[in-house]
């Protein structure tokens, strides 16, 4: 409660988890940027803990904070042989622990951006996305909620990096990007899976016919002109939309939005193709 009141009266946002053994649940909702943990907790302590929170892919860059009345140098070591950023040593002074609790915060989102966001569009990078879904999903089967991918493929981006070069291929890619932002609603999803493609994954969507209309916003936003020194570039989208199944991961539901894009641009593009049922 004394570290809560701290980072709150600092501008964060605290979640306190009273059982370690119910951990990843918390992490999943809140995708924090520190986890700060005691040594000493019931049923475990704050080293097999964070063992267990660094064998998850999703967690490896998370910074961890020990907070704990030890005072023996070698455990200290030791919990910071484990991958774990600081220890501290209760009692901490309130400037302290904002200090370090800041500091570990903005290098550990740095860090997670290098690794997670494609260079040009800051959109999320593939391997992110495995990563997203893997958790989407999860949420997903807890609440009964549907998940679904949307797959975007640009009609004539190949045309005019032809045309125009490169740069203008980058600018328009970077403005696709934005766009894809603006389109789609707090909690879903944009990432760039190379090239040309982009995905949405959104959670929370009633029906096939919800996603439907969110497919339908992006080819409207993706079809208006983007300038570029003077020209209107129009490159268009085929997209091609899956609702997940049971057995289904992000690669797996890339690859059946991906014959609903074939759909689309066989009817010329610019278009969403049919909602996919589950495979």
């Amino acid at each position: 409660a004394f570290c809560t009141r701290i980072l709150e009266g600092g501008g964060m946002r605290a979640a306190v988890v009273r059982d370690p053994l119910a951990i990843m649940q918390p992490l999943v909702e809140h995708r924090p940027d520190v986890l700060l943990m005691d040594l000493y907790m019931p049923d475990c302590s704050g080293l097999e803990l964070a063992a267990v929170i660094r064998q998850q892919e999703a967690y490896v860059g998370l910074p961890i904070i020990f907070l704990s009345g030890e005072k023996q140098l070698e455990r200290q070591l030791e919990a910071l042989s484990l991958g774990a950023e600081d220890f501290l040593t209760k009692p901490v002074s309130p400037r302290h622990l904002l200090s370090i609790v800041t500091t570990r915060a903005m290098r550990g989102r740095q860090l997670r951006n290098l690794l997670v966001r494609d260079s040009l569009t800051g959109l999320l990078n593939r391997k992110a996305l495995d990563t997203h879904f893997a958790e989407i999903a999860k949420q997903a089967a807890m609440t009964g909620r549907d998940v679904c991918l949307v797959l975007i493929d640009l009609d004539e981006f190949k045309a005019v990096n032809d045309r125009f070069g490169h740069e203008a291929g980058d600018a328009v890619l970077v403005e696709v990007a934005e766009r894809l932002r603006r389109a789609v609603r707090d909690g879903d999803v944009v990432g760039r899976i190379g090239g040309d493609e982009f995905v949405v994954l959104c959670r929370g969507r009633s029906s096939p016919a919800d996603v439907a209309a969110v497919a339908a916003r992006i080819v409207e936003r993706l079809s208006q002109p983007i300038g570029w020194e003077g020209a209107p570039l129009v490159v268009g989208a085929s997209v091609g939309v899956a609702m997940a199944g049971g057995d289904d991961d992000a690669r797996s539901l890339i690859r059946r939005a991906d014959g609903g894009v074939y759909v689309a641009k066989a009817r010329g593009g610019s278009q969403v193709a049919e909602v996919l049922p589950p495979g």
